[in-house]
């Protein structure tokens, strides 16, 4: 069995998303937020994953942006993900959302 077709009969989708879409994110948005420390970590062409210290509760936290182009289709998937981790809760190995939120751009971001 080829490496696809055990993705696909197990429920992971092969498809590669096309070139990135991403604009232009500064992460100095995520400073002015309330997060210090900001490090990327990751990024797709979805979005970019930063690594940032909530500094009033003391944690390091995951924080994803937006990066795509703010279309009501990546608006609206986005927040699809969003709803959708939110509901899954007691997974050792899925982080929960502590937050969401938008920088002062309008930029969505998760926690």
């Amino acid at each position: 069995m080829a490496e696809g077709d055990l993705f696909r009969t197990q429920g992971v989708s092969t498809h590669r998303a096309g070139p990135s879409l991403a604009v232009e994110f500064d992460s100095a948005e995520l400073t002015e937020a309330g997060f210090t420390d900001v490090v990327e970590i990751g990024h797709g062409g979805f979005g970019t994953v930063y690594r940032a210290t909530q500094p009033d509760l003391d944690r390091t936290v995951a924080v994803k942006v937006l990066t795509a182009e703010l279309d009501d289709e990546n608006q609206a998937r986005f927040e699809r993900e969003q709803r959708a981790m939110g509901r899954l809760t007691g997974h050792p190995h899925i982080l929960p959302i502590l937050e969401i939120g938008h920088t002062h751009t309008g930029r969505p971001y998760l926690v």
